[in-house]
């Protein structure tokens, strides 16, 4: 049996401690057989000066070859002095990326099993075959992708072997957001390509959470040109990364995902000039798409509202927006056309507008059964409670108004089917033309073209004309 102790000083290990391990204290335990072919270290223990290290070993020989099977404890480790701590010769890219991400805060506790051995031919020579540990960390700051923001005072626990490191985040703050729960997890480490996948979960104000997506490395809302501060509410955000450790990644390196909810959120000019208040919607960003889904107040108006957004150029369409709610004629008002004199009182309307670059399309869908629908000048007039449809589907050039390429109302025995062309203003009517135009004695189709005055050149044939209002006139 032996027994040993030392004070101050260094312990040299061959390729494990070549320039030597500064220690405070040091006692050595254990026992060699007669033959001094088998032993047993009971316990090694190591002050280095605040954190300490114990290892126990057994020592199994093959021929020339040391098999050794060993524990280690750790405690009171700070982070920043782990990598110069760390073994030579183990997991050496583990210890790169702990030395480069992590700062700051405390391991207070690891453990770990472990398998060596020691080639007595080869100088010695000491590689470390398995490894299987545990921690228990807190105050840390993770930088879990170069450049991008640390998760700060992160508190948690992690496991390890000499492929993976996995850390299990509990607490901690992400940008001005509380962490609720999250992980970092190393993969192929003892490859020259490790990788990582990354999930956090963090709540805080929702403008912060856009900033995340709008960091350096993503870009994502100025791609949609907005900005974070056009948005207020709470959010809880679930963003996940996976990408390559490598010193300078490119954004096509890096995986995004992420799912958010927002509560109270408001979004100024969310349609030029009208903004999205108290809205609660769920948020998801998936490979090269983004989307919203859920409800609001859209210009004051009770609605559903989802929007998609494409940045893949192979996409069938950039971004496309749908609303659907109960719309009265003030509320009409503020999207741009109130209806009036054609439509009077509320009705259930659902909007998509989808854009493709210069080009844009609005497609609306109308229940009238709530409005009143009139003629002016014939007297026509579906009375509230009627049924009625309506379907029209407007073009847009570079945000003007191109043509009304479909218009359709029914409701009684208005039958209505035609469409509506406009010059380059976006304003001024061109033409129009109607397959169908039926209410009342009236059943005709034409159309209508403008003329050199100003006036209208407007060609009818049909069934019958019900001219008695204009003749009176």
């Amino acid at each position: 049996r032996f027994d040993l102790s030392s004070s101050e000083g260094r312990i040299f290990i061959p390729d494990v401690y070549d320039d030597g391990l500064k220690i405070a204290f040091a006692k050595l335990n254990g026992t060699i057989s007669g033959d001094l072919e088998k032993w047993v270290i009971e316990e090694f223990f190591v002050d280095l000066g605040g954190p300490s290290v114990k290892v126990s070993l057994r020592e199994n020989r093959e021929g020339e070859k040391l098999l050794l099977h060993g524990d280690i404890e750790i405690l009171s480790m700070p982070i920043d002095d782990l990598p110069q701590h760390w073994p030579l010769g183990l997991s050496d890219n583990t210890r790169e990326w702990i030395d480069e991400q992590l700062a700051f805060g405390n391991i207070k506790e690891t453990r770990a099993v472990f398998s060596a051995v020691v080639d007595l031919e080869k100088g010695p020579s000491f590689k470390v075959t398995e490894l299987e540990g545990t921690m228990a960390y807190s105050g840390m700051d993770t930088i879990y992708m170069s450049g991008f923001p640390a998760v700060v005072g992160a508190g948690g626990t992690g496991s390890f072997d000499l492929k993976t490191l996995h850390l299990a985040l509990t607490e901690g703050t992400h940008e001005g957001m509380v962490l609720a729960k999250g992980g970092v997890h190393i993969f192929d480490l003892e490859t020259e390509d490790p990788h990582a996948k990354v999930d956090v979960t963090v709540a805080g104000p929702a403008r912060r959470a856009l900033e995340l997506l709008d960091h350096e490395k993503l870009r994502y809302l100025e791609k949609m040109e907005l900005s974070p501060d056009r948005f207020e509410g709470e959010a809880l955000v679930h963003l996940f990364l996976e990408f390559p450790l490598l010193a300078d990644l490119a954004l096509e390196d890096i995986k995004v995902g992420a799912d958010a909810t927002l509560h109270a959120l408001s979004f100024t000019d969310a349609i030029p000039g009208v903004d999205l208040r108290k809205g609660d919607v769920q948020l998801k960003l998936e490979g090269s798409s983004l989307s919203m889904a859920g409800r609001g107040e859209v210009g004051g108006v009770p609605a559903e509202i989802t929007w998609k957004e494409n940045f893949s150029g192979k996409a069938d369409y950039q971004s496309r927006y749908t609303l659907k709610g109960r719309m009265d004629e003030a509320a009409r008002k503020i999207f741009g056309y109130s209806g009036a004199p054609f439509l009077s009182g509320p009705v259930e309307v659902a909007l998509v507008y989808t854009n493709r670059g210069d080009k844009g399309q609005l497609a609306i869908d109308l229940d009238l059964a709530s409005g009143e629908l009139h003629v002016p000048g014939f007297e026509w007039t579906k009375p509230v409670g009627a049924p009625g449809k309506g379907t029209i589907q407007i073009d847009f050039d570079k945000g003007r108004l191109q043509k009304i390429h479909e218009l359709v109302m029914t409701a009684g025995d208005l039958d209505v089917k035609g469409q509506i062309d406009f010059a380059s203003d976006g304003k001024t009517i061109e033409g129009a033309r109607f397959e169908r135009l039926k209410f009342g004695a009236t059943d005709v189709k034409g159309k209508g073209v403008r003329a050199a005055d100003g006036g209208f050149d407007v060609t009818l044939t049909g069934r019958g004309f019900d001219a008695a209002k204009i003749l009176e006139q």
